[in-house]
């Protein structure tokens, strides 16, 4: 009898039952991205993620991690993880931190935007000085720790904003301005039109100017669905020789608890993973 495949959505069994996995207490019980990326039970802290590498020669993920697990710089934007190779192949083991979309910027002032913006920028810049390209810079890629992650992982910092997926991701011979055009990997930002090659310093700072549109785009829609949802002020009154306004009674709005990260606020729940990000 042909022994049965196992299910993408449901860790594999030779990773479930791992001398490692279970040494270290990492019961994973849940999918986050078929196939690669499972994560321990989010009602049970501290919630892990672990993500199967790829084997690929251009797949330079690992050696990335590995390269950039232990510089101490404040603006280095790798997450805190642990690369380990396990039999039949090596995995990342990695904080089960929050997406950026958990983050409702519209709650505080316009420095709360730009302060996850410029951390951002400075992160990929961080990566560019190392000949770094990130090649998938995006709102998917980008996640937040909360203050209550801070004493639950080592090396993770309240209110700092990591990148992940480095699996698109290319360690270069040449530094920026120097660096020739390379064929674009499969990346959630598109590219413009008729275009399949690009300097990956030049495409990094591309996708940086797409997530910030997305950001400002984003962020006013929420502030207009709230000012529509409290209420509005009604024209002057007709037949009336002065001008006057009406007000209505503002609308009751469910608005979940938040939880603010410096001027911004995280807003949702925290468990379950169906706003966590996909590695």
């Amino acid at each position: 009898m042909a022994e049965c495949e196992e299910s993408p959505f449901e860790p594999p069994g030779w990773l479930k039952t791992h001398p490692e996995m279970q040494q270290r207490g990492v019961d994973l019980c849940q999918c986050v991205k078929p196939t690669f990326v499972f994560q321990t039970s989010p009602f049970i802290e501290p919630v892990y993620a672990v993500k199967i590498l790829s084997f690929d020669d251009e797949d330079q993920e690992a050696a990335i991690y590995r390269r950039l697990q232990h510089e101490q710089d404040p603006r280095n934007p790798v997450l805190p993880c642990e690369v380990l190779d396990l039999e039949p192949k090596p995995v990342l083991l990695m904080p089960f931190l929050s997406h950026i979309d958990e983050v409702e910027l519209s709650y505080g002032p316009l420095s709360g935007l730009l302060s996850v913006f410029l951390q951002v920028v400075d992160g990929v810049q961080y990566l560019h000085e190392r000949r770094i390209a990130h090649m998938d810079v995006c709102y998917g890629n980008i996640l937040v720790a909360l203050k209550e992650d801070e004493p639950q992982y080592n090396g993770v910092v309240a209110g700092k904003v990591y990148l992940i997926d480095f699996h698109t991701s290319r360690q270069l011979s040449s530094g920026p301005g120097v660096q020739h055009a390379l064929p674009l990997p499969c990346t959630q930002v598109p590219p413009p039109p008729h275009l399949k090659r690009f300097d990956p310093y030049s495409w990094d700072v591309y996708c940086l100017g797409k997530f910030l549109e997305r950001m400002m785009s984003l962020d006013r829609t929420r502030m207009h669905k709230e000012r529509d949802l409290r209420g509005s002020y009604d024209g002057p009154s007709t037949g009336s020789s002065e001008r006057s306004a009406v007000v209505q009674e503002p609308a009751i709005v469910d608005l979940p608890p938040a939880k603010h990260i410096g001027d911004f606020a995280f807003c949702g729940g925290r468990f379950g993973h169906a706003n966590r990000a996909v590695f």
